[in-house]
């Protein structure tokens, strides 16, 4: 009897270390998703700006283009020099 109490304690003591080990990795690992989702968020929130920066400089560039094209479209080209009324 002495042996079957002896080893059920073994085992009891083995399994409560193994849960012990598991529930630490599980906080861990919960702590890790949660940096994980939070550097996630900025990531996003960062390409975010960035495109929104990108669009802006794509509209400035677009404003440009047309204003060069209406001061092209002002130049009045004669073949000598004239004056015009």
């Amino acid at each position: 009897m002495d042996t079957i109490t002896q080893k059920s304690s073994e085992v009891k003591a083995n399994l409560n270390r193994i849960d012990s080990k598991g529930r630490k990795q599980i906080g861990e690992a919960k702590i890790s998703l949660t940096r994980i989702n939070a550097t996630g968020s900025k990531q996003i929130s960062s390409a975010q700006a960035t495109l929104n920066q990108i669009a802006e400089v794509n509209r400035t560039i677009a404003a440009a283009q047309q204003a060069k094209v209406n001061l092209d479209q002002t130049y009045v080209k004669v073949p000598q020099n004239s004056v015009i009324f």
